[in-house]
């Protein structure tokens, strides 16, 4: 029993044991990785996992490849147990962070590749790395000098495409001297200090390709020496290359300049030998320092794409060119006489694409190795006999030039195997041409214009037309120069191995409705005015004007495709790449389709396109829609043949432009933006930290300013009401009190202001003066509504209220005052009847004066907020025109309904059907209010029983004569009219801009012919009141923009602005004036006249105490006892 569990426990240690210990060839045995034995001990893997680095990685692997297995991160430990590795592919990856000490242990590691990577930051490498391949990464300068601290052993590094730049230090590679390749291609560099190769003695290959160096000279490559072989400056800015910066060059096999801004042939003095020297695409004229560089032995000279219009006849004399010439896309109109007469080893020359017209026997003068010539695309006219007698040419381009005649011995020496005529004005043809052309030769010419065929044997193969079958073979070193056939008119693939074992390249023509693109490849002449109907060309033909080719129909293979453009475009142009482009405002929603006119409003159409016009608001049903538009447009607007065929056309309907409803509050375009202040649909409110006034969003003051005006505007209503009740025992003239003089003032001043803050937010289409808006908070002041004068939301954000909100706060601020004065009534009556110092008929008398003055201030305060109260009530009620229907689409299948009085609420909501609710039960007051108080005047104006009542319902009557007592319900609801009813008519109704005249003129006629206060001072103001309110009525009307194209320009005339303030402004002086009279009056009357002052003053307390004495016992007494 013992010994078998003896045995199981050894089982189990064994099973713990092979669970705990790693397995150095896990990945292998589980096929995780590909590993390949090296040699006896050492083993090469290659995963191909994703997203992770593999554990158990043999300790013993030389060479291991992660490349592209989406690795994002690595740690410090992932390669710990790896100590003889030499060779790590880590290339196209995700990483972002190599860990610092990442390859701290790996001290035979020899070659690393971290290329195509997002890696940022410093990292450490051992000294053993001689290989370093880092390219397209995010190192910046910084970066990379860390990570090749240290690597002295450094053969070759590749760091292309890193943030380097802009300006390489010259201590960057010290003490690199064992460098063999250096490639710093696309690394953003603009300058590279004097010395920084300097330790560089061993480099034979330096790439700088597609930087933004501007300039090169002797000290940029200061310490490079005769061991440089290949120099890549391509694809940079470099304008100038400075003298002897070759000069420590003996022989290089590349030196690529093409592809900058150079105008000159540099100096290349030093190298004797080069194999190729590219200095094509540059903005090269002078090419005489070829002539004089020491240059003895070329293979290659390409000067292609730049400006030479002249050769030097001298510039080939002192050099030996073996391989080839490409002169092609230049503006040279001749080459001069035995120009190559020392190349009798050149075996290629291209001169296509130039303007040379003439050349004779002398202009291949020594070219006794030539095989290949290419003249294609010309202005030649005519090949005289034995221009070639002294070549070998085998292939010779001749087409698209303007040949008319050719030699009949032309050719006859040559033993040709290509030559290309067609393209060419020929209408006759030497008899015995081609009587010398053996079997092999291949002729291509076009055959519609000539009259007959030459007369002689046909040993060749002659293609007219040139067939689309037609196609040249480029053989051996021709195939690497198969750009000159390309660039007129050829596409050429590779044709494989040729059977005599050089290399080919099979070249055949572009077909009809096509041409050679840039890209050295045949595409499709685009659709628009262009059609080509002839095979090989290298663009396209161009319909006549005012025709196109439709998308569908292209490309264009005969004049005959060109269809007129369609409706709304310009048929005096040439169609470009659009069916012709449209008339003046006018817009298409497809590049190839007709043009519409532009809608009236809401629209600027230009450059073929409509977008959202400025102070209109659209809203696009899915953002899809949106972006797919966005494209439309900006590909529209694209003149070019590289517009983006997906977005051709627009296949849905815009959306509906709607007028904002306040001015310069939205920018238009695509996004339908709104300007700064505003936000939400239509761009109606008010973004935060700002507040609404007169139909424009202002800045918010700042918050001292806002608390501060806050309590002003508090402060002031208060003080109107203490002057009340202080005006109550004073007397003033007429037998009328302080009180009802300062009450009456009040009236009429607050009335004006209230009416014209009314008019001015009601009419949103009149320009007003822009000194109103300067002015606005004097109104919002006066027209006794302190949410719009401060601005609450200014103080804080969760402060802002919308139209419901004030109508809840203006409806419980009345409440809520009624309710505070009744309260105090009904606490200070309670006081006064407890009172034990007071007789019955002294509370009696002060209860009176209490209810007097109660009464008073709450008909006061009805009267002063009935016109806001009113306006906040029907806003809200469901009245027409009370909410707008705003359809953003012209289906109406996207509709909602906005409050007029507030644009960010959507009517028929549960929250606005509340507050509906709410508005219909006191819809009775903006009309019930001023009839109850015309029932309460006619009945207790004259009461001696209702004292108290009659004494409170002074404020509707007490300034009037007796028999106008009536006349404040008038005033009322003109106020309700002008404030209230206008606005809901629209900005847009004509009827709404007539209903403010005729109220206007019609109460100020009436009042001007009754006039019906009794006061003079307050009967003048009044009148002058009413007409002021006409006057502003009319420049309203005057100044009203009924078009919506003119924009929303604001009325700054000068004369305007001023009579507008003065005319405005008065109303409010002549009350202060007038106040400010009785003051001094008061004062002088006792400052001057003390004894006379004293004098009234004890004969109106004998006159009362006399009054007192016969009324009632309880009141002599108090006399008698000096109370």
């Amino acid at each position: 029993m013992d010994s078998v569990m003896m045995f199981i426990g050894l089982i189990q240690v064994i099973l713990l044991l092979w669970i705990v210990t790693p397995c150095e060839s896990d990945v292998c045995s589980q096929k995780i990785c590909q590993c390949t034995n090296f040699g006896r001990t050492r083993m090469v893997v290659k995963c191909q996992v994703h997203g992770y680095i593999p554990t158990g990685i043999p300790s013993n692997t030389i060479e291991l490849k992660l490349s592209s297995c989406s690795l994002k991160s690595i740690s410090e430990d992932s390669f710990r147990n790896l100590t003889v590795l030499k060779i790590l592919d880590l290339s196209n990856n995700l990483f972002r962070r190599i860990p610092h000490n990442t390859f701290r242990n790996m001290d035979k590691l020899e070659i690393v590749n971290l290329a195509d990577n997002l890696i940022s930051g410093s990292f450490f490498l051992p000294e053993s790395v001689s290989q370093l391949v880092i390219k397209h990464n995010f190192l910046s300068s910084t970066d990379a000098k860390v990570i090749l601290k240290g690597l002295k052993r450094l053969r070759k590094l590749n760091i292309d495409s890193n943030p380097l730049g802009p300006t390489l230090p010259s201590n960057f590679f010290a003490g690199f001297n064992k460098m063999e390749l250096l490639s710093m291609s696309g690394c953003h560099l603009e300058d590279i200090e004097n010395g920084t190769f300097k330790a560089m003695q061993n480099l034979t290959e330096l790439d700088l390709s597609f930087n933004k160096l501007n300039r090169i000279h002797k000290g940029t490559v200061e310490g490079l020496t005769d061991q440089l072989t290949n120099l890549f400056l391509h694809g940079n800015k470099l304008e100038t290359i400075g003298d002897g910066t070759f000069k420590q060059f003996k022989v290089l096999n590349r030196c690529i300049l093409r592809e900058n801004k150079l105008t000159s042939v540099p100096d290349l003095k030093g190298p004797k030998v080069i194999v190729l020297l590219q200095l094509n695409k540059n903005r090269i004229k002078d090419i005489s320092r070829i002539a004089t560089s020491g240059i003895k032995h070329l293979f290659e000279l390409l000067l292609s794409s730049n400006e030479i219009d002249y050769l030097p006849p001298d510039i080939f004399q002192n050099i030996s060119i073996v391989g080839s010439i490409d002169l092609s896309f230049n503006k040279l109109r001749s080459i001069p006489d035995g120009l190559f007469n020392k190349l009798g080893t050149l075996q290629i020359l291209m001169i296509s694409f130039n303007n040379i017209s003439n050349i004779n026997n002398r202009t291949f003068e020594g070219l006794s190795s030539l095989k290949t010539l290419m003249l294609i695309k010309n202005k030649l006219t005519f090949i005289s006999n034995g221009v070639f007698d002294e070549t070998a040419l085998q292939s010779v381009f001749l087409h698209s030039n303007a040949i008319k005649t050719i030699g009949s011995e032309s050719f006859s020496r040559l033993n040709l195997k290509q030559l290309t005529i067609f393209d060419n004005p020929l209408h006759s043809l030497p008899d015995g041409m081609f009587d010398k052309m053996d079997t092999e030769t291949k002729v291509s010419l076009t055959c519609k214009n000539l009259l007959q065929l030459p007369k002689g044997q046909y040993q060749s193969v002659i293609d007219c037309a040139p067939s689309t079958t037609f196609n040249i073979l480029l053989t051996g070193e021709q195939s690497s120069y198969s750009g000159g056939l390309e660039s007129s008119g050829f596409e050429c693939h590779s044709c494989g191995p040729h059977p005599s074992g050089s290399r080919c390249r099979n070249c055949s023509l572009c077909q009809v409705g096509y041409f050679m693109h840039a890209k050295q490849m045949c595409v499709k002449c685009p659709a628009g005015g262009f059609y080509q109907d002839e095979l090989g060309q290298v663009d396209c033909k161009r319909c006549s004007i005012g025709t196109f080719v439709s998308e569908t129909r292209h490309p264009g293979t005969s004049p005959t495709d060109c269809v007129a453009c369609p409706y709304g475009t310009l048929s005096n142009e040439t169609a470009e790449y659009r069916a012709c482009r449209c008339l003046q405002n006018f817009y298409r929603l497809d590049r190839f389709g007709p043009c519409s006119a532009c809608p009236p409003h809401g629209f600027v159409c230009e450059k073929d396109t409509a977008v959202l016009a400025p102070n209109f608001f659209w809203k696009w049903s899915n953002q899809f829609e949106k972006e797919f538009f966005k494209g439309f447009v900006n590909n529209i607007h694209s003149s070019k043949q590289d517009y983006d065929k997906l977005y051709s056309t627009f296949n849905t309907l815009l959306p509906n432009p709607l007028k904002c409803p306040y001015a310069r509050s939205c920018e238009g375009g695509i996004d339908s933006k709104c300007h700064h202040g505003y936000k939400g649909v239509l761009c109606a409110t008010c973004s935060n930290g700002f507040y609404f006034r007169f139909h424009a969003c202002l800045k918010c003051p700042r918050l001292t300013v806002t608390v501060t005006s806050s309590i002003l505007v508090i402060s002031l209503f208060v003080a109107v009401f203490l002057m009340v009740l202080w005006g109550d025992s004073k007397r003033a003239e007429n037998n009328r009190t302080v009180a009802d003089v300062v009450m009456s003032c009040f009236k009429i001043v607050i009335g004006f202001y209230q009416v014209i803050a009314g008019i001015f937010s009601a009419l949103a289409k009149v320009q007003w003066p822009v000194i109103l808006f300067s002015t606005e908070k004097v109104l919002k002041v006066f027209e006794g509504n302190i949410l719009q004068f401060a601005p609450l939301s200014c103080i804080h954000s969760s402060l802002r209220l919308d139209e419901l909100g004030k109508f809840t706060v203006i409806v419980a601020f009345n409440v809520l005052l009624v309710g505070l004065i009744c309260l105090y009534l009904f606490v200070k009556r309670s006081y006064i009847i407890n009172k034990t110092d007071r007789t019955e008929s002294q509370k009696m008398r002060e209860i009176k004066s209490l209810k007097k003055s109660c009464y008073r201030n709450i008909f006061l305060l009805l009267l002063t907020t009935y016109p806001t109260t009113s306006k906040s009530i029907i806003q809200i009620l469901p009245l027409p025109g009370a909410c707008v229907e705003t359809c953003f689409s012209n289906e109406k299948l996207d509709c909602i309904f906005l409050l007029r009085a507030d644009y960010s609420i959507k009517c028929f909501t549960p929250r606005h059907s509340l507050y509906w609710l709410m508005a219909s039960l006191l819809a009775l007051y903006p009309v019930g209010f001023p009839l109850l108080a015309l029932f309460l005047t006619y009945k207790y104006r004259e009461s001696h029983e209702n004292e108290a009542v009659s004494f409170g319902l002074r404020v509707f009557f007490e300034n009037y004569k007796k028999k106008f007592w009536f006349w404040e319900v008038t005033e009322m609801y003109r106020k309700l009219i002008l404030i209230s009813l206008i606005f809901l008519f629209g900005s847009k109704s004509l009827t709404q801009i007539g209903l403010t005249v005729l109220t206007a003129s019609v109460f100020g006629v009436l009042y001007t012919v009754f006039r019906p206060i009794k006061d003079k001072f307050e009967d003048r103001l009044q009148t002058f009141v009413l007409w002021i309110i006409f006057f502003d009525v009319c420049l309203g009307a005057v100044y009203t923009n009924w078009d919506e194209s003119q924009g929303e320009d604001k009325n700054d005339s000068i004369f305007v602005n001023f009579l507008f303030v003065v005319l405005n402004a008065s109303v409010l002086l002549f009350a202060i004036a007038k106040g400010i009279s009785h003051v001094k009056l008061f004062r002088k009357y006792f400052s001057f006249c003390p004894m006379r002052c004293f004098n009234s003053l004890r004969q109106g307390l004998a006159l009362l105490k006399k009054k007192a004495v016969t009324t009632t016992p309880e009141e002599s007494f108090l006399i008698k006892d000096g109370t």
